[in-house]
């Protein structure tokens, strides 16, 4: 409880202060404590209530019967601090906790009972539950720790510490690249080795090992290169590139072809569409933009085509010409006599659809109804 009334978070486990909370659970915890020559009240909760008052220049009874809201731990921790705290310097403790110096300082002055059996800079037992910043910290830390507390630890031994662990740091880091590159050299000392002919376990003589593998590379070299026959290579090279120049050239003409033969499939696409009557019918322009100035099926040029069609049928079917299977409905259709100009072309259209699609009869009927 003195610890608790002196800043730490909790007086006990988990388990005894809910037994204590269901026992008192209005029940407060006091102290009155001189710091530097002033009196300081301390009032903290046990039980379930909140309230936790601290005040310099009082006592515990006023305090107990002030209705004053509750003020926390803070102003508390903050006077402690200044009694551990030179004022020419600041102390090394281990952790970055606010109030640490006081914590580390009130955990060395009251060590737990469960600790007396343990390391000399052990004070605070796990199960103790105190949620005090010394557990967990190293061993070596704590030194560091009590010697600033004491103020037998100076700036200068710090900084040489830290560069003492800079150092170490860095052989490691040396000896891990050494092991790494002695045995990458292992493993090209055997690849040369398989390759060249050497045994594995041939013994390592440094320069005079590599003047070896030298005069063996060299000697390897010189015959590969008799063995190879320049003019049969450059015949081979220029009969290659000759064969690699005609495929790219037959690539970009298929390239054309297709992107031609899309165009086209578009256009038809669109201006059937617009025999349908689910768009408008296609100006010039943008026959152009899709196909080019001359259309790719005939050979006219789009302008010549749309003004007096493109010479490849001028006829639209008749019903006596259609299949015999759609003979029963020849009345459906009616023949345009004298057409506009933008009328033969949409039946041109209307003919090549009715030749490419199973079912003529309609498409016919809609392409003679629409051009009239």
């Amino acid at each position: 409880m003195l610890r608790y009334c002196l800043g730490e978070d909790t007086f006990a486990n988990d388990d005894l202060r809910r037994t204590v909370a269901e026992q008192l659970p209005t029940g407060l915890v006091g102290i009155e404590v001189l710091i530097n020559a002033v009196q300081w009240a301390v009032l903290r909760p046990i039980g379930t209530t909140r309230r936790q008052i601290v005040r310099a220049d009082t006592t515990l009874e006023e305090l107990v019967e002030s209705t004053d809201p509750s003020t926390g731990i803070q102003p508390l921790l903050e006077a402690l601090d200044l009694l551990v705290v030179p004022d020419e310097g600041e102390l090394f403790i281990p952790s970055s906790r606010a109030h640490s110096a006081w914590l580390f300082a009130l955990a060395w002055l009251t060590r737990d009972q469960e600790c007396r059996y343990d390391h000399i800079l052990d004070w605070r037992h796990a199960r103790a539950d105190t949620r005090s910043p010394v557990i967990g910290t190293a061993r070596e830390q704590m030194v560091v720790a009590v010697r600033s507390l004491i103020g037998v630890l100076d700036q200068e031994e710090i900084r040489l510490k830290d560069e003492r662990d800079g150092l170490a740091e860095e052989r490691r880091s040396l000896e891990r690249d050494l092991t790494y590159y002695q045995r990458r050299v292992e493993q090209l000392r055997a690849d040369l080795s398989s390759v060249l002919g050497q045994l594995d376990d041939a013994a390592s003589g440094g320069e005079i090992e590599l003047g070896e593998w030298r005069t063996q590379a060299q000697a390897r070299l010189a015959r590969e290169d008799d063995s190879v026959q320049v003019d049969v290579q450059r015949v081979n090279l220029a009969t290659l590139r000759s064969e690699r120049d005609g495929v790219l050239g037959e690539a970009a003409v298929v390239d054309g072809n297709l992107r031609r033969l899309e165009g086209t499939l578009a256009l038809h696409q669109e201006q059937i569409r617009a025999l349908r009557g689910e768009r408008a019918n296609l100006d010039a322009t943008e026959i152009k933009a899709r196909l080019g100035p001359v259309c790719p099926v005939c050979n006219v040029a789009i302008d010549r085509a749309l003004a007096e069609g493109c010479g490849i049928s001028n006829i639209l079917p008749t019903p006596r010409q259609w299949p015999r299977k759609n003979a029963q409905s020849p009345t459906r259709c009616r023949t345009v006599t004298s057409p506009s100009r933008p009328a033969r072309l949409m039946r041109k259209l209307a003919e090549r659809t009715w030749h490419s699609c199973g079912n003529g009869r309609d498409h016919s009927k809609t392409a003679l109804q629409r051009s009239k």
